[in-house]
């Protein structure tokens, strides 16, 4: 019987990020309390998994040769969670935020430069053939360790928002990017721990963007 390893675990970013779980799960509770903040955090989300879809998206059309069902799958998923957050900021402030712009968006610019220096950076490493795999890897590894962080702070609130049936896709894409990417722990490591240092610049950049009953010290 096969033992599936977790990547989450065998990255290091659950034990190098375990400090930084609790001022991202403050802020997070203090961000549910605003709707209207919440409404633009909730459409900053929306962007990054629709900026996901859109490298799958084009890498493919580049060499659809390379296309598969799997693909396709994962290419499916992120265009529902871009379409599940995108629905939710009207649920949270009331009202439709059409697109992705400065005053409807947390941090727009700065999640736009964390997605591209992430996408660079690792196809520098990797090298261009390998980059979708990785790129994919890595950033499903942030993802579940935020929705986590997230879900566990909107089951505290009376928040109804539940990221249950997305953290079970993202979990099984996780999985599926790692063997994709040949179970390399060693390249994983490095490559976690680089997305690491871009996203607690991301994170400052959105403490920073708004007002909210939060202590700068706690920032990550």
């Amino acid at each position: 019987m096969t033992v599936l390893q977790d990547p989450l675990t065998i990255s290091g970013m659950m034990s190098a990020n375990k400090i930084f779980e609790f001022p991202v799960k403050q802020f997070l509770q203090q961000l549910i309390m605003d709707s209207t903040q919440h409404a633009r955090f909730l459409n900053m989300l929306a962007m990054l998994e629709h900026m996901g879809s859109r490298k799958t998206t084009a890498i493919q059309a580049v060499k659809p040769q390379r296309m598969s069902e799997d693909i396709l799958k994962h290419l499916a998923g992120e265009v529902q969670h871009a379409s599940f957050f995108k629905r939710q900021p009207q649920r949270a402030a009331g009202y439709d935020m059409e697109g992705w712009r400065d005053d409807n968006t947390m941090a727009r610019v700065p999640a736009l430069m964390y997605f591209g220096r992430l996408d660079a950076g690792i196809s520098n490493v990797v090298g261009p053939s390998s980059a979708y795999n990785w790129v994919s890897l890595i950033i499903e590894l942030r993802a579940c360790w935020l929705y986590r962080i997230y879900q566990q702070t909107l089951a505290e609130s009376d928040d109804h928002l539940s990221l249950k049936p997305l953290l079970a896709v993202e979990n099984h894409h996780l999985q599926k990017m790692y063997t994709a990417c040949g179970e390399n722990i060693d390249q994983l490591k490095h490559l976690s721990t680089y997305e690491s240092g871009l996203f607690r610049k991301l994170w400052d950049k959105i403490i920073t963007s708004i007002e909210l009953p939060y202590e700068p010290a706690m920032q990550i």
